[in-house]
């Protein structure tokens, strides 16, 4: 790479672009731009004036205004005209025959990360390292100031960055990746008016997810804990295998980890890791005091109920369901009540839901899942015109009158402020009730 100046790599970057019609004056990409210019070069903006100057004096190069992609207002974007093409294919030709792909000069996705990392300043392959953490685009202005337009960006200041860049950084700096995910981690939590864009859940969790990746488990467990419902509907590989790293959650938050852990790997249909971490929430006691303990066991079976009949193993289901009626947990029960709904056993998901009494409203998990699970329980009934259920409180009509579904569903869908919101639209959309939640 070091056969090759910064003007010689700009004359490559822009023959890339050859083919463009120099007469288009909108969606010109923006790696015309001097700004994209420099980002794609790995080089400071005023670099890249310089370097466009000599261009423009050897008269390399056409500069004009265009409307550029993404952007609101004109920019310069710079062409090669004819003897710029001619400049630029002869160190074409010159990169052909010392056998060096072009793409290893111009693309982060083909350079090797320590090659790349090597020709950086300590900030700049921080700010890379940082921006390559995150998993969505984030606004430029969140990094900490560095000396060259090293992170890939589009006009509006946002990141660019391809996934298998950001797989190729982090995996080759194990090390400084925990400190760039906590970076991140920080940013979530900090910079609300620059990542506004995202919703507070979606925030919520990718904190966690970077807190985990950070080594920074106990806070992950305890932010698991304050809001447990709102990371229940995560079906993200990625997130469920940076929770698996917290092996060993501190005892105040080690049944609400677990717990979603199923959930999620139940919601991936991953269910080695659902049936594995029900088993060990099943066996899970955490004292409260000298007198107080709270269990796992009635959850822990309920998701290995959910886990068993959602293989087609419904003997291997029903060895749990008995305990789990037995038990004082709500959200055990609704657990059970949603795999009962879905084999059809709808007198006994009534029972279970019925059985339930006076959840406190802090329970925002319960709450939601009471009312949820009572609205698809009577969607179901009222579609399946074999269905033959006995009277109980959460079965008013058979089939149910629109009005009392209406009211379920909205119920559920007002008493959680998460993900949860989500599901109950999509249950109701389902259903026919298309425009209930616009």
């Amino acid at each position: 790479m070091t056969d090759f100046t910064i003007g010689e790599r700009l004359l490559l970057h822009l023959y890339r672009y050859r083919s463009l019609d120099q007469n288009e004056i909108y969606n010109i990409p923006w790696e015309l731009t001097q700004d994209g210019i420099a980002t794609t070069l790995c080089i400071s903006r005023a670099h890249a004036s310089l370097e466009l100057k000599k261009l423009r004096n050897k008269e390399r190069i056409t500069e004009y205004q265009a409307h550029v992609k993404g952007g609101k207002v004109k920019r310069y974007v710079y062409y090669l005209n004819p003897e710029g093409l001619r400049a630029a294919a002869e160190v074409q030709d010159k990169a052909d025959k010392a056998g060096i792909d072009v793409r290893t000069l111009l693309d982060l996705k083909s350079q090797n990360p320590l090659d790349a990392m090597d020709r950086m300043t300590d900030k700049d392959k921080r700010a890379l390292g940082c921006a390559c953490a995150f998993r969505v685009p984030v606004p430029l202005d969140i990094f900490e100031p560095h000396e060259r337009s090293i992170i890939p960006a589009d006009a509006s200041g946002t990141t660019v960055i391809h996934k298998d860049v950001r797989s190729k950084f982090l995996n080759a700096f194990p090390e400084e990746s925990r400190s760039w995910h906590s970076f991140a981690a920080d940013q979530w939590l900090e910079n609300y008016t620059d990542l506004r864009g995202y919703d507070e859940a979606f925030r919520h969790s990718e904190r966690i997810y970077h807190l985990l990746m950070a080594g920074r488990k106990s806070e992950a467990c305890r932010a698991i804990s304050a809001d447990v419902y709102s990371l229940m509907y995560i079906d993200d590989r990625e997130f469920l295998d940076a929770l698996l790293t917290a092996t060993t959650p501190p005892e105040k938050n080690i049944l609400d980890v677990l717990a979603l852990t199923c959930e999620i790997a139940i919601n991936l249909a991953d269910y080695k890791v659902a049936r594995e971490t029900a088993e060990r929430l099943a066996g899970t006691i955490v004292f409260e005091g000298t007198d107080d303990e709270l269990r796992g066991d009635a959850d822990g079976y309920a998701y290995l109920a959910e886990t068993y009949m959602l293989r087609g193993l419904r003997d291997e289901a029903e060895k749990y369901m008995r305990p789990i009626l037995d038990s004082n947990s709500a959200l055990a029960k609704l657990t059970l009540a949603d795999v009962l709904i879905d084999m059809k056993e709808y007198d006994m998901a009534a029972k279970a839901i019925d059985d339930i009494k006076d959840i406190p409203r802090s329970n925002a998990v319960a709450v939601f899942r009471k009312y949820y699970e009572t609205a698809k329980l009577n969607l179901m009934i009222r579609g399946d015109k074999d269905a033959s259920v006995g009277v109980w409180d959460c079965v008013p009509e058979n089939p149910p009158s629109d009005s009392y579904l209406v009211k379920m569903l909205e119920k559920a869908y007002s008493s959680i402020d998460g993900r949860g919101k989500a599901l109950v639209k999509s249950l109701a959309k389902d259903n026919g009730y298309r425009d209930l939640f616009k």
